[in-house]
């Protein structure tokens, strides 16, 4: 009897895992019923001017003595919507529906000259909570400082320049931990033109 006992605890406990296996699955391919929306991202020329573009300049000189070069990052400006993916009409969107993003990724190809290096992708951190209808501008580095002291940046000087896309892909997720995507299903992104040169300075 102890041993009919023993071999049923053993052919349960299989389907035990399994069910625990299935359910781990199912949680970690959820999505959120929010979805948000990289609605523009937002640069500067050179003078800093706003644009829909960015004019990065690799150093900046300053005249006065002692005559000394600078390098700064380059900061744009995204702004992002949270929505629902079917609104509720009689509910309205829960507390959890809202969207926390916390990193992107900005990555570069190159334009003109075309296949020409580009600076090394990189990731960065983010701490925004956006309510569900709620359209919020998040500041962010778009070209690192260290960028422009490594190759091919560190070589542009006179009228060269380089003139890259930067694709900025935010990672987010709702208050209920489920992972939250763009209207393409795909995680949220952006395109912006960079236009690198050693621009004049004023």
């Amino acid at each position: 009897m102890k041993r009919m006992k023993t071999l049923k605890i053993l052919a349960i406990l299989p389907c035990i895992l399994l069910l625990f296996s299935c359910d781990n699955i199912l949680n970690d391919s959820q999505q959120s019923d929010s979805l948000l929306i990289v609605a523009k991202i937002s640069g500067q020329t050179a003078d800093g001017s706003d644009a829909d573009f960015y004019e990065s300049d690799v150093r900046v000189a300053n005249p006065s003595p002692p005559p000394a070069e600078f390098i700064y990052e380059d900061i744009a400006v995204a702004t992002l919507e949270a929505k629902l993916k079917e609104p509720d009409s009689i509910l309205g969107p829960s507390y959890t529906n809202r969207v926390l993003v916390y990193g992107y990724r900005v990555s570069y190809t190159a334009v003109l000259p075309s296949g020409s290096a580009v600076p090394v992708s990189f990731q960065g951190t983010l701490n925004v909570v956006i309510d569900i209808d709620a359209t919020v501008d998040v500041t962010f580095i778009l070209v690192r400082a260290a960028a422009k002291t490594d190759a091919p940046l560190d070589a542009l000087a006179g009228m060269n320049a380089l003139l890259v896309d930067a694709t900025v892909t935010f990672y987010c997720r709702d208050l209920d931990g489920k992972a939250v995507k763009g209207p393409t299903g795909q995680d949220p992104s952006a395109t912006i033109s960079i236009n690198f040169m050693d621009w004049a300075d004023n």
